[in-house]
């Protein structure tokens, strides 16, 4: 999807919701609220340009468009989504349409997920039914910085003791429980070697159905519990492959729904999985400020450093690449020495373990961000060395961003050889992380198309796109 122009933008591919129009009124909220927020009309251009891209929309904003939206002018499908959220992270509070003039129209169910005040389970089944149908709202769907702030702390959690313990009689058993942590391992194992494209519709599909029937029905207090654990792990698990499908604001949604959950199961372990992988999309979107909140949010649930290890080693290589993110060069190699410590310490070998290549991979952004280049190529190199061979979608990402950052040290021949390695595993997989990877292969490389491998890499990559 694209957009280009001043004025409402010109809209090309993807699902048509509203068009734009025009109130021939001066919309003085919007007015105000700039204000408030004390940034020039570029400015606030150039912030819904960046919530559209990550909604999966290229927008090309800039003042003029702002100077007509004051003056009446409401703009086309989700862009009044985008303005209230990029007012929301000037301002630090939640903007709604009806903030900024621009009164919503169908999207009742936009927050959905985001509001701990609703029922969890109906939540999971409005969301799971509308990706199974493709519905229009899911394309609306906005990733919120503000509701982020709104998650509470798991002492918090752990104060309100309301669980999901309630037994009048029993209708569901392990059995139940075991199919669906069954069910997500199987769920997660082709996602790893197929991407999130093979299994996601079908994974929501189980949760919203199957499991959301589980979750209603009765049963012992204990495996009440555990049911609800074995659902948060599973929306957990549905929540990254919407961020793998490059869907943020749906991710988001579902991350917090799998919070609920585990708060639900009383797991502070599975609360601090979930705010870890909340950490992951938060930093992967450039918003470090947010992944540092979100890291030691998730170290504090898990119980500190007497979490386990592996727990310990990813929440510290995480919160590595936050500070190297926000330029602090001294905390992200504290956190660096933190995780390899844990690594080093981890006994555990079972199948979720944070294995080497996890922990190579983080210190590689960590030091990307920092621009050591060198020690970047050399633990991204590390990472895909050590990574199962199972992880065909992970190490097509890593392929990528070693690829990139041999370009940038100018060894061209070495990228090519890394980027070939991520075609073969591109042609395998269906990610919209990967293809967007490979999307950048070609940018990257179209000034060097004289170059006969790269040429060769270019037509190559035409047949997968």
């Amino acid at each position: 999807m694209s957009r280009t122009g001043l004025n409402d933008g010109t809209y090309s591919g993807g699902p048509r919701m509203t068009a734009s129009r025009h109130t021939h009124q001066p919309n003085t909220q919007l007015a105000v609220l700039i204000r408030a927020a004390g940034c020039s009309y570029e400015a606030l251009a150039r912030t819904v340009n960046i919530v559209g891209r990550e909604a999966g929309e290229e927008l090309h904003y800039h003042a003029p468009s702002v100077h007509q939206w004051l003056h009446g002018a409401v703009p086309r499908d989700a862009v009044p989504l985008y303005i209230a959220e990029a007012l929301s992270r000037r301002l630090d509070i939640p903007i709604t349409l009806a903030d900024i003039g621009m009164a919503p129209s169908g999207n009742e169910h936009l927050d959905v997920g985001l509001r701990w005040t609703t029922d969890a389970v109906a939540d999971l089944v409005i969301l799971g039914r509308a990706i199974v149908e493709r519905r229009d709202f899911i394309q609306r769907t906005t990733y919120s910085l503000t509701a982020l702030l709104h998650i509470p702390g798991w002492h918090e959690i752990a104060a309100r003791g309301q669980h999901a313990a309630r037994s009048p009689r029993p209708r569901i058993g392990t059995g139940d429980v075991d199919a669906v942590r069954q069910m997500t391992r199987a769920f997660s194992d082709i996602d790893h070697a197929y991407g999130s494209g093979r299994a996601r519709t079908a994974a929501t599909a189980y949760l919203a159905n199957d499991v959301a029937a589980y979750l209603r029905a009765d049963g012992p207090d204990a495996i009440r519990l555990e049911l609800y654990a074995a659902a948060a792990d599973l929306t957990y698990l549905v929540a990254w492959m919407s961020w793998d499908a490059e869907e943020h604001g749906l991710a988001q949604r579902q991350y917090t729904l799998a919070l609920r959950l585990a708060a639900e199961a009383d797991s502070p372990l599975m609360y601090a999985t979930v705010l870890r992988g909340m950490c992951v999309q938060a930093s992967d979107l450039g918003h470090h400020r947010a992944a540092e909140r979100l890291g030691n949010a998730a170290l504090d649930a898990a119980g500190g450093h007497n979490a386990p290890e592996r727990t310990t080693a990813f929440i510290a290589s995480r919160l590595a690449v936050a500070h190297a993110g926000n330029g602090d060069r001294r905390a992200a190699h504290t956190w660096l020495k933190t995780a390899e410590r844990y690594v080093d310490r981890t006994t555990s070998r079972g199948e979720d373990a944070f294995h080497i290549s996890g922990f190579q991979h983080a210190s590689a952004l960590a030091h990307h961000h920092l621009h050591d280049l060198r020690q970047a190529e050399e633990a991204m190199r590390c990472s895909n060395q050590t990574r199962p061979g199972a992880e065909r979608r992970s190490r097509a990402i890593s392929n990528a961003r070693l690829a990139e950052i041999q370009l940038d040290r100018g060894h061209l021949d070495e990228a090519c050889a890394t980027w070939s390695a991520l075609l073969d595993d591109a042609a395998l997989v269906r990610s919209q992380r990967v293809t967007t990877a490979v999307n950048s292969m070609v940018g990257r490389l179209r000034p060097h198309q004289r170059h006969p491998a790269a040429d060769a890499l270019r037509h190559r990559a035409a047949t997968l796109v």
